[in-house]
Parts: C-alpha cells; sequence; structure tokens
C-alpha cells in the first residue's frame, strides 16, 4: 500500500486520499451549483460523507466558511462533473 501511496502522489501530486477529498468538494460545489435548493443532508450523502456536520466541517476547513456563507458571498463555480468536461471521470466510465 505504501508503494501505490507514493507511485501515486509521484504522478498525481497528491495522496490518494486529500486526491479523493478534492473530488468529493467538487462533487459538492457541482450539486450546490446545480441544485440550490438542495438540503444538505442530502448533499452530504450523495457526495460520500457520514452526514450534513461532516461536510460542513470538511467545506469549512477548504473554503474558511459554511455552504451557506459560501452560497451567500458568491455562486459556486465547478465544471468538473458537468457533461461534456473532459475531466468527468463518472461521465467518461459509463
Amino acid at each position: 500500500m505504501r508503494h501505490f501511496n507514493r507511485e501515486f502522489s509521484k504522478y498525481i501530486g497528491t495522496s490518494p486520499k486529500e486526491y479523493l477529498r478534492i473530488l468529493r468538494f467538487q462533487r459538492l460545489l457541482h450539486l450546490l451549483q446545480n441544485n440550490p435548493g438542495t438540503e444538505l443532508t442530502e448533499l452530504a450523502y450523495g457526495c460520500g460523507f457520514y452526514d450534513s456536520s461532516h461536510l460542513v466541517k470538511e467545506f469549512r476547513s477548504l473554503t474558511g466558511c459554511t455552504p451557506t456563507e459560501y452560497l451567500q458571498s458568491r455562486k459556486p463555480h465547478s465544471t468538473f462533473f458537468s457533461k461534456g468536461s473532459r475531466l468527468n471521470i463518472i461521465e467518461l466510465h459509463r
């Protein structure tokens, strides 16, 4: 496992755990952008968080604010999971 982590970090530039953290956050931003009225609990489960409090804690650690504060201050911009995106690994593997 350590060998995989080293190789992954060598080629991607971050650990697998951090990479998944970034992907999860990108997915969350995409869902917030395209479904602004969705409850945090539903978003949490849809993005792989244990519950909404874990989502808020992770969101705050990455942005310095809560999802509600973030949406009030700016519009989220995430095209990572948008249809047609070259980077959309979910669409590419369907």
